[in-house]
């Protein structure tokens, strides 16, 4: 009777203290999916989706965005803007410290060897953001980002080679002041500070590195709320983040780890969602139109990108703009029944902290003038000096239909002075060829990789590296050099405006419908923050319940 009583009161206790017990969300490993494996996280120089993801989770610049999109202290504790909105001042927090793996290695040059050494601790300073911008706008560093930094003075000068990385207007004014001066004044600044490319990186530990710094996990340090635990760029290329114990902010990561999984095999993603195998992943659009019947999977989309011919503009043909204006005037761009695209800069980029699209308005596209066609195409034989011109269109093989029909419009049109071929190529192929290069006319995505409609429009100056469609053009550089100038939301956006249809005039990009970009997190899993174009994830305030 004594044991029945007894095991009647611990079954009672055990029943209060689970009643008692509260899921936080907290403590949880998150699993997300990445379609490219990690190859280097240098963050002045990462250029990948999937490492620019782990960039932002490991390190943490002067400011951060939380759930709502509200600019919010990070690295800095607070800032100051001056009457003109030119001159920023921020105070570092003075208990942020750099995250040292035990694991960390160093080159001695004495032995001239790399060792595993302990390092003192390292203070987050003011120095560390002005050798990061510094490096970021040098040409010698060759960073795909660094038109983003072209607000802050002379920083044009510098990426263009015509002054030394030292003249930008970044200083610290102390160990813990940081001082960045702007060319004119830019309401997307502060948004633009929570980007990889303005992380910190340590100038003495960069040095120490003898040339291997981010790639690897045994040649960084980290000050954000993760640090990478178990990466190396040889392996598969998945890495698992771990919480950063040495981190002092304001956003200590929630989630137990975070193993971004390097797997590219879309289809099986929102199976493996509903299954509780994947926590949050990428998803296609065919995937999104059948979440509906799959319980607890909610979606967030983000109009990212564009889609449209993009003619290579170092091609020995298409760099003659008149065969480029030859095959847009011979385009029906009108959608029977639906809305032309509103333009090149895709509708979730900012300017000014609002909507470009909305603010800017619709573009003027020329319309189908099959005569103007005609003049352009024989003027531009002419030139050429040629009887014929051998045009390759590039394109996804569920583009190939609709590529095959507008070729024979153009066949019709200009008869046995165009030979125009077809080459169908599966997504990944497509995207590879377009980024290096290899390619005349593509039917392609251009996706934002920041949130800003400057940055996009950047990406097609000369100088730039992510200039895709290889468009070289002094008016061009000379309509965004006025775009950096610009003061005030009406006059930057109206700058911008003129940028984007001057590459409409020279056809170099012609747009023909959005493109957008699908994510699917699991029904229990809240908290992770999407930067406005959904390129970004902040895992740190991820919970997930049981």
């Amino acid at each position: 009777m004594m044991k029945k009583i007894l095991c009647v009161v611990i079954t009672v206790i055990l029943l209060i203290l689970c009643g008692c017990t509260k899921d936080t969300g907290e403590g949880k490993e998150i699993v997300f999916p990445i379609d490219e494996p990690l190859a280097y996280l240098d963050p002045q120089i990462v250029s990948s989706s999937s490492g620019r993801i782990a960039v932002k989770n490991c390190f943490e610049g002067l400011v951060r965005t939380d759930e709502n999109g509200t600019v919010q202290p990070a690295a800095a504790s607070d800032w100051s803007v001056s009457e003109k909105g030119t001159v920023y001042t921020f105070n570092l927090r003075k208990d942020a410290v750099w995250y040292i793996p035990k694991a960390v290695k160093l080159y001695d040059k004495q032995v001239g060897e790399e060792t595993v050494k302990d390092l003192p601790v390292l203070s987050v300073t003011a120095d560390d953001f002005v050798f990061a911008f510094t490096r970021a706008v040098s040409p010698d560093t060759e960073s795909a980002y660094a038109q983003s930094l072209s607000k802050i003075k002379n920083a044009q000068a510098i990426i263009l080679g015509k002054m030394k990385p030292e003249k930008l207007g970044v200083k610290a004014v102390d160990e813990y002041t940081l001082e960045i001066t702007l060319a004119s004044a830019d309401d997307d600044f502060l948004y633009l500070l929570t980007s990889p490319v303005c992380m910190p990186c340590n100038r003495g530990f960069f040095e120490k590195t003898g040339g291997r710094y981010g790639i690897g996990s045994e040649y960084m340090i980290y000050n954000g709320p993760f640090y990478i635990s178990s990466w190396s760029s040889w392996s598969d290329g998945s890495a698992v983040l771990k919480p950063n114990e040495s981190y002092n902010g304001s956003f200590k990561a929630k989630p137990s780890s975070v193993y971004l999984s390097q797997n590219s095999e879309q289809d099986t993603r929102l199976e493996k969602l509903e299954n509780g195998i994947y926590d949050a992943a990428p998803l296609t659009s065919d995937q999104t139109a059948s979440v509906g019947t799959v319980a607890g999977v909610r979606v967030y989309s983000f109009k990212n990108g564009i889609k449209g011919f993009l003619f290579n503009c170092a091609d020995e043909n298409l760099k003659n703009s008149t065969v480029r204006k030859a095959l847009l005037y011979s385009l029906d761009l009108s959608v029977p029944g639906g809305e032309q695209v509103g333009g090149i800069v895709p509708d979730a980029c900012i300017a000014s902290g609002s909507g470009y699209r909305e603010a800017a308005g619709k573009l003027d596209f020329p319309q189908i003038n099959k005569k103007a066609a005609s003049k352009y195409w024989q003027k531009a034989l002419e030139k050429l000096k040629k009887s014929s011109i051998s045009i390759t269109v590039l394109c996804g093989t569920d583009d190939e239909t609709a590529v095959r029909r507008i070729m024979q419009d153009w066949q019709a049109l200009f008869g046995v002075s165009a030979d125009i071929k077809c080459e169908a190529v599966e997504p990944h192929e497509l995207s590879e060829r377009i980024q290096s290069g290899d390619y005349q006319l593509a039917l392609a995505q251009l996706t934002a990789q920041t949130e800003y409609a400057s940055d996009f429009l950047m990406s097609f100056t000369s100088s730039s590296a992510n200039n895709t469609v290889r468009f070289s053009n002094a008016e061009y550089d000379a309509l965004m050099l006025r775009c950096v100038k610009a003061k005030g939301t009406v006059k930057t956006v109206s700058a911008l405006k003129e940028a984007e249809q001057y590459l409409i005039s020279q056809a170099v990009i012609i747009p023909v419908d959005n493109s957008e970009v699908y994510y699917g997190t699991a029904g229990n899993v809240s908290g992770a923050v999407f930067s406005f174009t959904g390129e970004l994830i902040d895992f740190s305030q991820t919970i997930k319940y049981d």
